[in-house]
């Protein structure tokens, strides 16, 4: 017993690893420019195809495929969707002609987009030899997040370029009036954030079946570790990661019969969109998120009690109802969390 929990433990470091780095990159991209990077799972899926087509297709090193795809290719799309996309809408919200509706919108379009362009590009079948980057070892894989995240700390502590992100985080407009380039920030914030996800798909792609559309949805449903974390906090980020991961893990175990066992079931697929549901609906009414900064988007709006029973009521109805399912119904309804987010 004692083994079985020991090894489902690190299973589930593996998954919460790949799922932190996801949080990291989400909160570093909107700490420095605003927008939650709805395509952040579609930057991971690109990435981890261009890799493979240098290093299976093209039979390229391993370091030369790891090299161009996550230091060139992974930052060059993020440096394109800042500056083209997102950077045009980023003017006009400080207009005042365009909100964070626009913003969010233009995400999923850029999420479809190169969803659609690796299917037209790569095919849509499944492919299972995308090359392994680092080794199969969870805690080479947490190390590597521990690190990541330990350097973006010091890095926004101390260096220059961390008090211009700080600066640009507190007050846009009054940064770039004290002489601080607030585009060059930014820039700085969405090749970052692009690289981590390329990072991301690059080591869960050889542990899954790689395909346009399993990888980005995966990531995208563990968007949640960075709600939880105010879209501020590192350290929470991916503690609530390790968290989910290893707890999604544990309840593989557990083999009940009847209503019971599906509802183990479907929480135990679905635990990071549990997460999801519990940071964006319960955390802000116990005043855990909320406020200024960077969690500003996750304020929940004043509603009378009839209002708030009637969105609990509708968000567990959602949740239950693939309970009712059965056979390839249930296996096909799990997986509408990750698309509803």
């Amino acid at each position: 017993m004692a083994s079985l929990t020991y090894e489902l433990t690190l299973a589930g470091l593996a998954v919460g690893s790949a799922a932190a780095l996801t949080g990291i990159g989400l909160i570093v991209t909107y700490r420095a420019t605003g927008v939650l990077n709805l395509a952040h799972g579609a930057v991971a899926m690109v990435t981890a195809y261009a890799m493979r087509q240098f290093a299976v297709e093209w039979d390229w090193p391993l370091w030369a495929a790891a090299l161009l795809s996550l230091a060139v290719i992974a930052p060059g799309i993020g440096l394109l969707l800042g500056r083209f996309v997102f950077r045009p809408l980023s003017v006009l919200q400080d207009r005042g002609e365009s909100g964070g509706a626009q913003t969010l919108v233009a995400s999923i379009g850029v999420f479809v987009l190169l969803v659609g362009a690796a299917g037209l590009v790569w095919g849509t079948g499944a492919r299972s030899d995308a090359p392994e980057l680092l080794p199969d070892d969870p805690w080479v894989q947490l190390g590597t997040v521990i690190v990541l995240a330990l350097a973006i700390a010091a890095i926004t502590r101390w260096t220059r370029i961390g008090r211009e992100l700080r600066a640009v985080v507190d007050n846009r407009r009054l940064a770039s009036l004290s002489g601080i380039d607030a585009d060059r920030v930014a820039d700085t914030g969405w090749a970052f954030g692009t690289f981590t996800a390329g990072l991301t798909g690059v080591l869960l792609a050889p542990q899954l079946w790689l395909d346009p559309y399993g990888l980005p949805l995966l990531v995208m449903a563990v968007i949640g570790v960075a709600v939880a974390a105010a879209m501020r906090n590192l350290p929470v980020a991916v503690l609530a990661a390790l968290a989910i991961g290893v707890g999604q893990s544990q309840l593989t175990r557990f083999h009940p019969e009847g209503w019971e066992g599906s509802l183990v079931q479907a929480v135990s697929t679905n635990l990071f969109a549990v997460g999801l549901l519990v940071a964006a609906l319960a955390l802000p009414r116990m005043g855990i998120l909320g406020g200024g900064g960077g969690a500003g988007f996750l304020k929940v709006p004043t509603a009378t009690p009839d209002r708030d029973g009637r969105a609990w009521v509708v968000a567990w109805v959602l949740f239950l109802l693939p309970l009712g399912f059965a056979g390839t119904d249930l296996t096909t309804a799990v997986q509408v969390p990750a698309l509803g987010v």
